[in-house]
């Protein structure tokens, strides 16, 4: 069996070191994980690729139209609120009308689409029995 020389060893020392980018501080799992190469992504013809950009670019400029009228129509609103208002006589129905609503939105409600399942809950038994008693 052949002895490696000196830069033989350097030379399979940095081809086994960390990949590019990676904390010194990861874990060697990680680092093996962030290290594999082998992973193949699949092959796509040109033809394939091309149709899949079209697809992307179709899509991205759906949602962008979609964004810009829901802005329009947020715009559109706030134009018309404030033409309202100007219309309101002078007087206290304006200045009331223009003041900011500072009242809080209503607490947040969950959505009770299917009714309780009787005895199920997520505290510990005694407090289950004691809300379910609590309840009758």
């Amino acid at each position: 069996m052949k002895k490696r020389t000196a830069q033989e060893a350097q030379a399979a020392l940095k081809a086994k070191a960390d990949p590019p980018d990676v904390p010194t501080s990861m874990s060697p799992l990680l680092k093996a994980s962030l290290a594999r190469q082998d992973l193949k992504k699949p092959q796509q013809s040109p033809e394939e690729l091309k149709a899949s950009e079209a697809a992307a670019k179709e899509y991205s400029r759906k949602m962008l139209h979609e964004l810009r009228q829901k802005q329009l129509g947020l715009q559109q609103r706030i134009q018309l609120k404030w033409a309202a208002i100007a219309a309101l006589p002078e007087g206290f129905l304006r200045d009331e009308a223009s003041k900011e609503d500072l009242t809080p939105f209503p607490p947040r409600r969950i959505p009770t689409w299917t009714p309780p399942i009787p005895g199920f809950s997520n505290r510990d038994d005694a407090s289950a029995r004691d809300a379910d008693r609590r309840r009758r």
